[in-house]
Formats: structure tokens, sequence, C-alpha cells
């Protein structure tokens, strides 16, 4: 199926987005504990926001898949 494959391709994708995001070079340059966002350091505002991002595209990737499977034939009158 091509939109298995497709779905397949794009979570791929993700993973090693998130990988980048969360490995040395990028968390560095967040790591200056002086900066802060509404009283959270970058650090963790960075982390936990990049986290949801990746947990949201991932959803919207399956919900797209579920929502291509259904078939109108498929629900019970």
């Amino acid at each position: 199926m091509a939109s298995e494959t497709q779905k397949r391709s794009r979570l791929s994708v993700l993973f090693f987005i998130g990988g980048v995001l969360f490995n040395y070079p990028v968390l560095s340059l967040f790591s200056d504990e002086s900066k802060e966002i509404f009283g959270i350091p970058l650090l963790f505002a960075y982390l936990f926001t990049t986290w949801a991002l990746l947990i949201g595209l991932t959803f919207m990737t399956d919900m797209n898949r579920h929502r291509h499977d259904s078939h109108p034939s498929d629900k019970v009158s």
C-alpha cells in the first residue's frame, strides 16, 4: 500500500528529526542558565515544547492514516 509506505517514511523522518533535535549540538544552543521564558529555563522550555510538537506530529500522521483507511461502505446502518 502506498499510504502505509508514506506513513512509515514520515514516521522515520520524525524519528530522525527528534534524534537531531535532542542531541548535543542542538541542546547546547539552549543550555544558557541565565535565559528564561516565563520563568522557565530556556533548555526546559525547548525540551518540552519540542517533545510536545513531535508527539503532535506523530498523532497527525497516524490520524491521517485512519482518515484514508475508513470508507463509507464500512459504516454499519
